[in-house]
């Protein structure tokens, strides 16, 4: 058995045998304990529910990256119940919405907590576009305040209309006098207004 056991080598495990000394094997029990001890480190081990503890949710990272890691992680555990699996997420989650609702309306099934899952992913990333889209657009209109400031040689008050200044409405009602603004424009109108 010895001698056929080095056929089933590759790669550090091959070299790893071809270094051991002649001679210096008596049985296969020596061979299968210093195999065993050299690569030790190599074997996975089990993952337990505590595993879990140690998963956190980073500055950075979104809710979807995060629920991706944590669940991998997640069905790596036997026997993890629905009970552990709430509590370690609403532990290890960077507090905001989803901790608050699963709190507020735990889940009783594990289908509930993926349906929640899903709409929450749905909602962060709708907001991460719409996030990036008022970015550019700011960028946008900012690249096109530069350029005429540059072309006019200055600061031009019209340019102002770029940054929506004149689309403001007024915070109160001003009355219905010939210079005052019709209560379209003013955002918090008078009761006599509405």
């Amino acid at each position: 058995m010895c001698k056929a056991f080095p056929t089933t080598l590759k790669g550090p495990a091959l070299e790893w045998f071809t270094s051991i000394l002649s001679y210096s094997i008596d049985c296969f029990e020596t061979l299968s304990s210093l195999f065993s001890t050299q690569f030790v480190g190599i074997r996975s081990h089990p993952v337990t529910s505590l595993s879990l503890l140690n998963v956190k949710q980073e500055k950075d990272e979104t809710f979807k990256a995060f629920i991706d890691r944590f669940s991998m992680l997640a069905l790596k555990i036997k026997n993890l119940t629905h009970e552990f699996f709430l509590q370690y997420m609403a532990t290890t989650l960077k507090l905001g919405p989803f901790v608050d609702n699963l709190c507020m309306n735990p889940p009783t099934i594990m289908h509930e907590v993926r349906l929640r899952v899903v709409n929450y992913i749905r909602v962060e990333e709708m907001r991460d576009l719409r996030n990036k889209m008022c970015t550019e657009d700011r960028q946008n209109e900012m690249k096109g305040v530069d350029k005429e400031t540059i072309q006019k040689g200055g600061p031009n008050l019209e340019s102002s209309y770029h940054l929506g200044i004149q689309d403001m409405p007024s915070l109160t009602c001003q009355g219905h006098g010939s210079s005052r603004k019709p209560c379209k424009q003013i955002l918090y109108p008078c009761h006599g207004c509405r």
